[in-house]
């Protein structure tokens, strides 16, 4: 019998840990400025998708803080690169974020 290589598709750069811990976004619509608190669903190294009330277009600039216990909370920059409704609550959009420029400590 001959057998091929296995291979390993490697479709993330990052692990994704699902977790849910509160955060605040903001981003400006029509030059009005809006915060929100919200919460993550799961976070990786590139990004982060959340859960929110409202629909973001594809490309929106969010401004990001993360309260994560025990550390300072985090404030970072990111973009939606997906919205959806949500198949647990359809009261809900999972939101997609990539984070932007991010610096090492």
């Amino acid at each position: 019998y001959a057998v091929s290589k296995i291979k390993k598709l490697q479709r993330r750069d990052y692990f994704r840990l699902g977790i849910t811990v509160p955060l605040k976004i903001s981003y400006s619509v029509d030059g009005t400025d809006i915060k929100k608190e919200t919460y993550t669903i799961d976070i990786s190294g590139g990004g982060l998708k959340i859960g929110c009330d409202s629909r973001f277009d594809k490309g929106t600039g969010l401004e990001i803080q993360i309260e994560i216990p025990n550390l300072n909370d985090k404030k970072l920059k990111g973009r939606v690169i997906r919205c959806r409704p949500s198949l647990k609550n359809n009261k809900v959009y999972e939101i997609g974020i990539e984070f932007q420029d991010l610096k090492p400590n």
